[in-house]
């Protein structure tokens, strides 16, 4: 039972996490700005979080929270959104998804002095296989298409960062969703009021009103909160690598939808790009290695014996 529930969360994770993808590619393509989504995305989830931090308060100030939030949230938040305005939503489909794997591996190996196993090893060779593909479609590729590629990077990078050192620190996955938000929205909002316009408020105020509460909604409540939630009873229930190997579901589904809801190009390379990233994501999860296979079907033996014996 415990299996079908964690993929239950691991599903919806999955779906949140697509969903991000082409929503902020919706935000970039707007006439909203980078920054207009970062303020509304960390100012809804800060008015949800407040009465639950106000219940169960944590030190917000600790120097660990603070470094965490200025690179996972106002670091990454202000790379990622940027990257979205000018990179289409099937290219940031294969960047994002496969960066992420390389550089957490590298900066955990180099950090945390964690070690590389084989199948990490040949998963990351296969996700940079599908990265480079992109990088040959030189008829699609544009000066805009390659900054936007170096702000999806950075944006991995922080990303990288913020996840070594979470699991570096043992911070909670509670204290980091909380204090990446208020801090961001403490840090960024102030900057954000003081740079619109009368004419950028008299704008928001009429047409784009349905992309505020889009992006409100998705990026402050679902992005920032429940699809952190899910994915943290996922990987308690099934475990990091099946939760792993689920996200490898992101790219594929994310680079197929851009591709028909924006009606971006399609070539060749770019599904075997997609497919390539995928594939490398479950590989480098682990999951496909028959020992780990094995200890999977033992815990779950152990699990069910120890259910067994007390209800004797």
């Amino acid at each position: 039972m415990s299996d079908w529930k964690g993929y239950s969360f691991a599903i919806a994770a999955v779906f949140i996490w697509t969903g991000f993808i082409l929503v902020s590619r919706m935000g970039g393509i707007s006439d909203l700005q980078s920054g207009d989504i970062v303020a509304l995305r960390y100012l809804v989830s800060s008015l949800i979080l407040a009465p639950l931090w106000f219940r169960y308060r944590f030190n917000l100030f600790n120097q660990k929270l603070v470094a965490l939030s200025l690179t996972g949230g106002l670091a990454y938040s202000l790379t990622v959104y940027k990257g979205f305005e000018l990179v289409p939503g099937s290219h940031a489909a294969i960047l994002l998804p496969g960066l992420l794997p390389l550089l957490m591996t590298f900066l955990a190996v180099v950090i945390n002095k964690e070690v590389c196993n084989t199948a990490r090893t040949i998963g990351l060779l296969v996700i940079s296989t599908g990265m480079a593909l992109l990088l040959l479609q030189s008829e699609t590729i544009t000066t805009a298409n390659l900054e936007g590629y170096l702000w999806i990077a950075a944006a991995a990078f922080c990303w990288s960062v913020f996840s070594v050192l979470l699991r570096r620190w043992n911070i909670s996955a509670w204290q980091a969703t909380v204090s990446l938000s208020f801090f961001t929205c403490m840090f960024y909002l102030p900057y954000h009021l003081f740079t619109l316009t009368s004419r950028e408020f008299a704008v928001a105020g009429s047409s784009l009103w349905p992309q505020l509460l889009l992006q409100g909604f998705y990026q402050g409540v679902l992005a920032s909160i429940v699809q952190m939630l899910l994915f943290v009873k996922a990987v308690e229930k099934i475990g990091a690598a099946n939760m792993g190997a689920m996200m490898g579901l992101v790219p594929v589904m994310a680079g197929t939808a851009s591709i028909f809801i924006f009606s971006e190009p399609v070539t060749l390379i770019l599904v075997f790009g997609l497919l390539l990233v995928s594939t490398g994501t479950v590989i480098s999860s682990g999951l496909l290695n028959p020992s780990n296979m094995f200890n999977r079907k033992q815990t779950r033996n152990q699990h069910a014996l120890r259910e067994y014996q007390n209800h004797q």
